[in-house]
């Protein structure tokens, strides 16, 4: 929360602002969607 006031408080451009509006409401919460079926290797994929 402290993060994101001293961003606003930046005044960010209408892009930042809309960014930081999508992850407040939950739309765009980051995660990466992968195109392909191939199966997790590594250490998240067990």
């Amino acid at each position: 929360v402290n993060f994101l006031t001293k961003l606003v408080a930046l005044r960010p451009g209408n892009a930042v602002r809309n960014m930081i509006a999508d992850v407040m409401e939950g739309r765009n919460e980051g995660a990466e969607v992968y195109g392909n079926d191939q199966a997790s290797s590594g250490l998240s994929g067990r």
